[in-house]
């Protein structure tokens, strides 16, 4: 699973405005419109060129015998022009429950 937000908006921090403070070891959780929750470790950060991503790895888990979830947003330095970013971290995780 793969979720893809935003750093920052125009007005206001995005959803991921803090994913690069997250360090491997650290959890997280996901909770369903039907209120399942779901908990995932994070096993490693990764950041690539904004025109480099490797999306073969971004949509598969981390650890190939347990379910994944994977989070991308922009990272590095936005350009004044284009207002895009440079870069792109995702962050590797592994469910634990």
């Amino acid at each position: 699973m793969l979720i893809d937000g935003h750093v920052a908006g125009p007005t206001k921090p995005g959803v991921f405005a803090k994913l690069a403070n997250l360090r491997p070891g650290d959890t997280l959780s996901v909770e369903t419109g039907a209120g399942r929750l779901y908990t995932y470790k994070v096993i490693k950060l990764q950041s690539y060129g904004a025109d480099r991503v490797d999306m073969a790895a971004a949509l598969a888990p981390v650890t190939p015998a347990k379910p994944g979830l994977n989070l991308i947003t922009c990272a590095g330095q936005p350009d004044a022009r284009t207002h895009l970013y440079d870069r792109r971290l995702v962050v590797f995780t592994e469910q634990v429950n």
